[in-house]
């Protein structure tokens, strides 16, 4: 039983020392203040296809694209909050897209299409009881037409939130999702 709650107590002090936030700063007076967050590195080497793939500015499959706005303090927006994601179409072989055209879309949870007119829907999480806030997406919307000597098409991929709207919000965590796409098409 001790060893079970030493082992638990330990547990917890770490837990607590990895997370944020972490000492107060008057404790540097008297030795020392510190924070700290857990931390992992990992790749993962999957094979070339021709398989149409999203990537990031970096040449990084995109698993989710996740448009982080942060914690943000409630009334203390001043401007916009804007984050931004590059997202690339590519074929996994790195060979040219041929002659097609390209359409990215970022649609809701439902399907429907969401940009900067129809926004997309960001619902409270836990404890929040507010009302949901919007984020207009923005990127390439046009039907793009490729030449045939292409080895990716990319679009800049933006979240915006307006900074009305995060002042006005409850307190609490606010998430929407749904999928960004690109469609090839010969027509």
């Amino acid at each position: 039983m001790k060893k079970m709650l030493l082992g638990v107590s330990i547990l917890s002090t770490l837990a607590f020392g990895a997370s944020n936030p972490g000492d107060s700063i008057s404790q540097a007076t008297s030795g020392t203040a510190a924070v700290g967050v857990p931390m992992e590195v990992r790749v993962e080497i999957l094979p070339a296809s021709d398989k149409l793939v999203l990537v990031d500015e970096n040449n990084k499959l995109i698993d989710k694209l996740i448009f982080d706005h942060g914690k943000l303090v409630k009334g203390a927006a001043i401007t916009d909050s804007t984050v931004e994601k590059i997202v690339k179409l590519k074929r996994a072989d790195g060979q040219a897209l041929g002659n097609y055209k390209v359409t990215f879309k970022a649609k809701n949870s439902s399907g429907t299409q969401v940009n900067m007119t129809t926004p997309l829907k960001l619902e409270p999480h836990g404890a929040s009881s507010g009302t949901a806030i919007e984020s207009n997406l923005k990127y390439r919307e046009n039907k793009i037409t490729l030449t045939g000597d292409e080895k990716e098409v990319e679009t800049k991929v933006q979240s915006i939130i307006e900074a009305t709207k995060l002042n006005a919000a409850e307190v609490g965590l606010y998430i929407g999702s749904g999928t960004f796409e690109a469609e090839v098409t010969n027509s």
